[in-house]
């Protein structure tokens, strides 16, 4: 995982194992929680998709977050749980 991963002649890399599992548990432990982005990212995009797949998104979402926090050097602000409900009807 990591923030740019991009397929290149059917190529793919998986990046570091440690890392992957390290964000899938964090991916599990974010889900069930209320109230907060990432479960609402979760339940979404697991009713699309394989909940696997949801997980490693999360995982993803999860790098890109924490490389955004490093680049502009602010902390985290949290959207909430509702984030989604507002983002679609805008």
């Amino acid at each position: 995982m990591c923030p740019g991963n991009h397929e290149s002649a059917g190529k793919t890399r998986n990046g570091n194992a440690w890392l992957r599992k390290l964000l899938v548990e964090a991916a599990h432990a974010a889900a069930p929680n209320k109230n907060i982005y990432l479960s609402a990212q979760d339940h979404r995009l697991a009713s699309q998709r394989d909940k696997k797949k949801a997980v490693i998104d999360i995982g993803h979402t999860i790098v890109v977050i924490i490389y955004y926090l490093l680049c502009d050097q602010k902390f985290y602000m949290e959207d909430g749980g509702n984030y989604f409900l507002n983002a679609d009807s805008v």
